[in-house]
């Protein structure tokens, strides 16, 4: 069993290691800035690269675990009739039977494009009209069954010799009419899904729109597949000359992998503007806080290039980013900034105490240093709790948040003290 003094004894000597290799790292970087620098740019070049690769998506079945019974069955359906959903091409703005030549004709031709298994233009109406009565609501076949089973009993009784009626007037046989529920499923009478089922095209006379579906030969998760393939389709519909038809009419796309398209530009222009917004309120405090622009470029300089570490090891990590992943660079930036500001403030403090820039840089990481590293260890266990999540989103953002942490204190170790010892050299001081 350990002692108290035991663990005291230890959590020293750790406490000793780390701000002596905190404050071993910054003092090189200080004596050393062109050399830390260069070894940042190369670091923050590759990082480019593989940041540079990394895409978003918003698929949530790929964040589900594979255990899941849905999941698996989802990712056979997959490989045995590739994608799962279709691009659909709509037509408008003109009259039902000029949309349906449309459809006719245009059928078989994108058909002929590259990806694309087959094009529906007809709905199998006669199948489903063959089959019709497999599609009665529940509560329906319910009431046919009541009423056979009514005028059966009647009729039973009726034929019974044993049977003696004690009504002066026999009563009538219970109704076995069933046009009631037949006019639920007409197309004249009632409405619902059968009236929408009416008609083999895919048309809605009143809005004078007519649709085509397109299904693609794979899944729309794969999206430079998708992106490629509805821009195909994009192109050949552009092409169409529209005169032949009528000069007012319409065509868009749209579809799961349309949609899955949108979705994810989406994603990336919310995720910029995210991290935008964050970077200008965190420059507009720093301004404020430090009244010093060279200040602001002391502490977001370093900050920035562990993002860039942190988003480039993700590129080797993880195929892409997930719907929790894609914001973090916002929250890094929160929670990073903190660590130039306090070592910044501690550095200034030292330097006008007559200290020369190798004794504040040193005495700065041996103190404060180690405990913003404190500061990121216990950050680092919170968000690497989340690593034994059987949900991917949230396994990926707490792995990913904690190398983030690691990179960006990393970042202000090297950079920071490389930065400040420029900056001596040409005669700044906090």
């Amino acid at each position: 069993m350990t002692t108290p003094k035991k663990t005291d004894r230890l959590s020293s000597l750790a406490g000793t290691w780390v701000s002596g290799a905190i404050g071993r790292l910054a003092t090189w970087s200080y004596a050393k800035p062109w050399i830390a620098l260069a070894i940042t740019a190369v670091l923050c070049a590759g990082a480019l690269v593989g940041t540079s690769q990394l895409r978003f998506s918003g698929d949530l079945v790929e964040l589900l675990p594979e255990t899941f019974p849905s999941v698996r069955d989802i990712r056979a359906l997959r490989e045995r009739f590739g994608g799962i959903g279709y691009v659909s091409v709509a037509a408008w703005n003109a009259d039902p039977e000029v949309l349906k030549r449309f459809a006719d004709e245009q059928a078989p031709r994108i058909a002929e494009l590259d990806n694309i298994l087959y094009v529906e233009n007809k709905r199998p109406i006669r199948f489903i009209q063959d089959r019709r009565l497999y599609y009665l609501e529940l509560e329906d076949v319910e009431e046919i069954y009541s009423r056979i089973k009514a005028r059966y009993d009647w009729e039973k009784r009726q034929n019974n010799p044993m049977y003696i009626s004690f009504e002066d007037d026999p009563t009538e046989p219970p109704s076995v009419d069933f046009k009631d529920i037949e006019a639920k499923y007409t197309r004249d009478v009632g409405g619902g899904w059968w009236r929408q089922m009416s008609g083999d095209y895919y048309l809605n006379e009143e809005s004078r729109m007519i649709v085509l579906l397109a299904k693609p030969d794979r899944t729309s998760l794969d999206m430079t597949f998708a992106r490629t393939m509805t821009n195909n389709v994009q192109e050949y519909i552009d092409s169409i000359d529209l005169s032949e038809y009528d000069p007012n009419m319409k065509i868009a796309l749209s579809g799961r992998y349309k949609k899955y398209m949108d979705r994810e530009d989406r994603l990336n222009a919310d995720t910029r503007v995210a991290s935008i917004a964050a970077l200008l309120l965190m420059l507009l405090y720093l301004g404020i806080h430090f009244r010093s622009g060279l200040s602001v470029v002391l502490t977001t300089g370093p900050l920035l290039a562990g993002l860039l570490w942190t988003f480039g090891l993700a590129s080797v990590m993880f195929e892409y980013l997930n719907v929790l992943t894609g914001f973090l660079g916002a929250i890094l930036l929160g929670l990073g900034i903190d660590h130039g500001i306090h070592l910044l403030e501690r550095y200034g403090v030292e330097r006008s105490s007559r200290r020369s820039g190798v004794e504040a840089i040193s005495e700065t990481y041996r103190s404060t240093g180690l405990a913003v590293a404190t500061a990121a260890l216990t950050t680092l266990v919170a968000f690497g709790a989340l690593s034994i999540s059987e949900f991917r989103a949230f396994r990926e953002f707490g792995i990913l948040a904690a190398v983030g942490m690691v990179m960006v204190m990393l970042s202000f170790t090297m950079c920071l003290p490389a930065l400040l010892g420029l900056a001596d050299k040409y005669g700044w001081r906090p």
